[in-house]
């Protein structure tokens, strides 16, 4: 398998661990703090990105390996050399980028469709009052109305928009005034570059579902902030929860992709949090923060070393020495598959050679296979030589008597008959 695709399932992995562990140990802790969840998933969530910074630590890129084998190839043979990893691997990726390529293209649909939003809608005219909570909360802000949307929203990054629905203004003022006061806030709080971020990275990753559901927990508690925030400047609870669910029904319009004033999966959450509003103390929540970081930081350190980047999943491994290190006894051959040559490069009549690199495992396969002198990338000839070495077996190689990876060189020879 390629090994930048097994370091993805790797990564994969360590993600899936993380996350699990992350989410017990919020559970187990109740943490109902929402400016601190908020702040905790996003750490969680850098701390995810920042993984694979841990594969730095370890040895570096290939260097100088021991030439100890040298396989040739005479006549013209064309029966080709299975190679379906390789093979399996080119489609995953394929897949991979494509998912991506779509959810990407969603977003910029998404983008391009709150641009014509604001182009269609017209400048709002507000009531003094909600006019003075405007100029003191986001003066930059622009608020508009727009007949297309049925809930409030937000966006822009250098150009703040506020898109208000018609039906805000047949609310009651003190419903009107929670609504601007709750978008006002996203605004001032720049959420929106957040929200940007959080949509890229679930792009990238959307074929991982605890992903998905971390991000789905950082927008969650990120509302559920912005909720405690409005009720503390403007405390009218029932005002607001009416709101909430008076704009439910349109929580998948087309401007669902901004920062919307409701989402439907928030809605039930969001709406315990009001009611209940449980409150840590300063105590608790000082404890709650250093229990966190102990527990995260154990798990961090742990998965990434029981799931090493660039390695199997579940298998340890010793370190890779090199060939031409001191004490070092090469691997030996026991099983050799020919490489054939393709009808392609028998037509074309190439002949060479094909050097690799590979790292000869402690139970005798290669992996790590790469080429480093290519002959033939045109008419297959390179990934024939691939396709055989990773066939061969070895006697592994040893390194004071023991057996460790080795890394080797590895020639293979095309010639024709004459």
């Amino acid at each position: 398998m390629d090994v930048l695709l097994r370091a993805l399932i790797v990564f994969s992995a360590q993600l899936l661990v993380i996350i699990a562990v992350a989410a017990i140990a919020e559970a187990v802790g109740r943490v109902t703090e929402p400016r601190f969840r908020l702040s905790y998933w996003r750490t969680i969530a850098l701390a995810c990105l920042a993984l694979p910074l841990a594969a730095m630590v370890g040895p570096g890129a290939l260097g100088s390996a021991g030439t100890f084998l040298a396989g040739s190839l005479e006549g013209a043979v064309s029966l080709p050399v299975p190679a379906v990893p390789r093979a399996a691997g080119t489609v995953m990726w394929w897949l991979l980028c494509a998912g991506s390529l779509v959810r990407f293209g969603w977003l910029c649909a998404g983008a391009v469709r709150l641009r014509e939003l604001r182009q269609r809608s017209r400048a709002a005219v507000l009531s003094p009052d909600l006019e003075a909570i405007r100029s003191e909360m986001a003066p930059q802000a622009e608020v508009r109305v727009s007949s297309r949307i049925a809930q409030p929203a937000g966006f822009g990054l250098r150009h703040q928009v506020i898109l208000l629905p018609e039906s805000f203004f047949a609310m009651d003022r003190e419903a009107q005034r929670t609504v601007a006061c709750h978008e006002l806030l996203h605004v001032a709080r720049r959420d929106w570059s957040w929200i940007v971020a959080e949509e890229v990275t679930g792009a990238l990753f959307w074929f991982h579902p605890a992903v998905w559901w971390l991000v789905e927990r950082i927008q969650e508690s990120r509302e559920q902030l912005v909720d405690r925030l409005v009720i503390a400047q403007i405390p009218s609870r029932r005002a607001y929860m009416t709101a909430l669910l008076e704009f439910a029904d349109g929580s998948r319009g087309p401007a669902a992709l901004a920062t919307a004033f409701l989402r439907r999966r928030h809605l039930r959450s969001r709406l315990r949090a009001l009611v209940e509003e449980s409150v840590m103390s300063r105590r608790r929540l000082v404890w709650t923060v250093m229990v966190l970081v102990c527990v995260m930081a154990g798990a961090i350190v742990g998965t990434v070393m029981a799931l090493p980047l660039g390695r199997p999943v579940g298998v340890a491994h010793p370190q890779v020495v090199e060939g031409k290190d001191p004490g070092v006894t090469l691997p030996k051959l026991i099983s050799e598959v020919k490489p054939q040559y393709t009808p392609e490069a028998l037509q074309a009549r190439i002949e060479g050679t094909v050097t690799l690199t590979a790292v000869v495992r402690t139970d005798g396969t290669p992996e790590e296979i790469a080429v480093t002198t290519s002959l033939d990338t045109e008419h297959g000839l390179d990934d024939q030589a691939v396709a055989a070495v990773s066939q061969w077996r070895f006697e592994p190689g040893r390194k004071d008597g023991k057996p460790v990876p080795v890394r080797v060189e590895i020639e293979i020879r095309f010639r024709l008959k004459k």
